[in-house]
């Protein structure tokens, strides 16, 4: 076996070897290539702080790891997350608030989420897949979000878990290794402490169980893995119960919000399989969503031209990766927007578009199996390159909405900053929503500054309009415009009151 990073993802069962022998002609990309598809996200290094993330620089700076114990029994949060505090505060404590350090180390975990998912691949579907696999999952658009915003920090950990997960649910020779059903169950206990969407790992594990792709085994090992799997998310979910005194979840989203999406999850999954694309660029977005497209059927009539050695099955896994990884966020999930505005809930999605893509191309001719991967290498790279532009504009916006506030605000003395127009994101990117105070804070740690903003006060039905003060301090009202990104000063005229 080759002696490369493409060479570590073999790992296949022995009866399997024939399969790798046959499908090494079939033109899987070598590990520089899909490597170099890291390429396409290096500018989101320089994308800098935004929106959530300055709330956990303000809430765990000071209170350090005390504030990070929390939050393992937050009675009355919402959510329960700790390893993600353990994570972003440990990176607070390694690179202070220089933010390209954050999304480098976040970027290379990407990359090991990307060569876990090369390795499950070369279990389900044979060694050629691979390399597609890795080279999909690194590119798949509609997981930019995940690299480009520190918050998201939660799916990412979820993403490598959930990888972990599986590979180890699909490992050979289940009934001569005892501690591989425990080590499930560990991380399906653990997974969940990083983000809700891995409550999804015991129901793929199970699917794909009955769909027969973890390899043979008899009833008592297949009955074993599917109950490990089951029984730490189960711990891990009464964990949850006793933390958040409940199930928890965002206030007016409940869990029977979701019955209502179930019927639109064929539309979801559509989207998330053909056009991940946000299409706010107009022409751009729907030429690049027109090569999506085109890029699906190549990858489909290139199967159609293959051998089928490999067989419908490993497809047939990623695809329900796919649809079942939107279960865990279906009360949260916009069935139009999902790809785009809310690409951090499709990250597990992701990754099982890219095992179904790349389990078709592996079992084609190699003429087929390279035209069509690298027209759906090129689309989504196109894609992944658009996806990340509101990023970069979210940080120019960002950039420009301090900049403006520091200006006014160089007095000695208090200063109340009063913020109009649209600051809660940009073309869908999290831009600062209401946590401009937070970024103020750190953008301007030495002065006495109290921000506040008309996005801010509609989000709380507050009355809209700029604080009363008294005389000791100085009261600045200002309007921010995106496009392009300016902050000026204005005079405020209360809208008037409704007929």
């Amino acid at each position: 076996m080759e002696q490369s990073l493409l060479g570590g993802l073999g790992g296949l069962r022995p009866h399997e070897h024939h399969q790798e022998q046959a499908s090494v002609s079939s033109g899987a990309p070598g590990s520089a290539v899909w490597l170099a598809a890291v390429v396409v996200l290096l500018p989101l290094l320089g994308v800098g702080f935004l929106n959530d993330d300055f709330v956990g620089i303000v809430d765990l700076g000071p209170l350090g790891w005390a504030a990070v114990l929390d939050q393992f029994h937050p009675t009355g949060s919402e959510f329960l997350r700790p390893l993600g505090f353990v994570m972003f505060r440990t990176e607070l404590s390694l690179f202070g608030t220089r933010a390209w350090l954050f999304h480098a180390s976040h970027l290379a975990l990407f990359v090991l989420a990307a060569w876990l998912a090369g390795k499950l691949a070369s279990r389900l579907a044979g060694h050629a897949a691979a390399g597609w696999t890795a080279a999909l999952a690194l590119l798949y658009p509609g997981r930019t979000e995940v690299v480009a915003w520190i918050a998201a920090v939660f799916d990412l950990l979820a993403l490598l878990l959930t990888s972990a997960a599986l590979l180890l649910a699909a490992a050979p020779d289940w009934d001569r290794n005892r501690i591989r059903a425990p080590a499930l169950a560990a991380l399906c206990f653990i997974a969940p402490l990083t983000k809700e969407s891995a409550y999804a790992i015991p129901i793929v594990v199970l699917a794909w169980e009955l769909l027969g792709v973890l390899g043979s085994a008899g009833p008592v090992t297949r009955l074993l893995r599917c109950s490990c799997a089951f029984a730490g998310a189960v711990f891990a979910f009464g964990f949850r119960l006793l933390a958040l005194g409940g199930i928890g979840g965002y206030a007016g989203s409940p869990l029977a919000s979701a019955e209502s999406k179930v019927w639109k999850l064929p539309g979801m999954l559509a989207r998330v399989v053909l056009a991940p694309v946000n299409p706010t660029y107009s022409l751009a977005s729907r030429i690049l969503s027109a090569l999506c497209l085109a890029a699906a059927v190549g990858v489909v009539a290139a199967l159609l031209r293959g051998s089928w050695r490999i067989g419908v099955r490993p497809i047939a896994a990623g695809l329900l990766l796919a649809l079942l990884g939107l279960l865990p966020a279906l009360p949260y999930l916009d069935p139009v927007n999902l790809v785009w505005s809310q690409s951090r809930l499709i990250t597990l999605s992701g990754l099982g578009v890219a095992l179904a893509a790349a389990a078709a191309l592996a079992q084609a001719p190699k003429r087929w199996s390279n035209s069509a991967g690298v027209l759906l290498l090129a689309a989504w790279a196109a894609t992944a390159i658009l996806n990340g532009l509101p990023w970069l504009d979210a940080a120019r916006c960002r950039d420009a909405l301090l900049a403006g506030i520091e200006k006014v605000t160089r007095a000695p003395g208090a200063h109340w900053v009063w913020v109009a127009g649209p600051i809660n994101d940009y073309r869908g990117a999290q831009l600062l929503g209401g946590r401009l105070a937070e970024a103020v804070i750190v953008a301007m740690p030495n002065r006495a500054v109290h921000a506040d903003s008309e996005f801010l006060q509609q989000q709380q039905h507050r009355p809209v309009g700029p604080p009363t003060i008294g005389k000791e301090g100085t009261l600045h009202v200002l309007r921010f415009d995106p496009s392009p990104p300016r902050t000026t000063p204005i005079e405020w005229h209360a809208p008037a009151a409704p007929p």
